[in-house]
């Protein structure tokens, strides 16, 4: 009986042994992913998912911080988050208390989104800042959707308008940019492994991360208060 059976060619060996140890190792995978921590976190728009998703990221990521390429993208952002915000307080100056230096409030009404805040402009918005009548308004800020980190940016701006001026920590944290789709990140806390997945909190997102909540261990469910 023994000399009946075919044996395998060399080439059909090594290509058992293969198959063998990618399902060794998919196993492995499956039973490390089975072992991870899912956690879905999930709000309306603007109630600070994302705040708490870069929380996470400073505190318990390897680097305690950012990839250098969000470092670079955050350059435009802060930059882009002074402008807009600044743009809407001196916009409800007119309401409320107007600016004495009208002539410098028109002139910032008018940059472009995505301008670069140098030295020069750096110097005027911090003028426009100091601004009585700015000032007087910003105390009124409730009455208006304005984010509060305009004030952290404007006592950093001396920082922040300098040639070589790269994000820290902290000017990610306050930030704003809308989340578009997921953002993943993944951690190792005591030995656990746990990822955290940040969706858009818009409605016409939503079918982007539906399919996330397929074997979740939680949902953080972020509100503003």
């Amino acid at each position: 009986m023994g000399g009946c059976g075919s044996s395998l060619t060399a080439e059909e060996k090594r290509e058992l042994a293969r198959s063998k140890e990618l399902e060794a190792r998919a196993r492995k995978e499956q039973a490390a992913e089975a072992q991870k921590l899912k956690l879905l976190l999930l709000g309306a728009g603007e109630s600070g998912k994302s705040t708490l998703f870069k929380q996470m990221k400073i505190l318990f990521s390897q680097s305690h911080g950012f990839t250098q390429s969000e470092i670079q993208a955050g350059v435009k952002v802060v930059y882009n988050n002074i402008i807009n915000n600044m743009k809407i307080l001196l916009m409800n100056c007119e309401s409320h208390t107007p600016a004495e230096d009208t002539d410098l409030a028109d002139e910032l009404m008018q940059l472009d989104e995505g301008v670069v805040i140098d030295s020069r402009l750096g110097d005027k918005l911090k003028s426009i800042w100091a601004d009585a009548g700015v000032q007087q308004t910003w105390l009124h800020r409730s009455n208006f959707q304005v984010q509060d980190a305009l004030e952290y940016f404007m006592e950093n701006i001396d920082r922040i308008k300098k040639d070589n001026f790269l994000p820290n920590n902290q000017d990610i944290l306050r930030s704003r940019v809308r989340t578009s789709g997921i953002v993943e990140a993944e951690y190792n806390l005591n030995g656990v492994r746990v990822a955290m997945f940040d969706v858009g909190g818009q409605r016409n997102e939503r079918k982007k991360w539906i399919h996330c909540f397929d074997n979740v261990t939680a949902v953080i469910f972020v509100a503003a208060i």
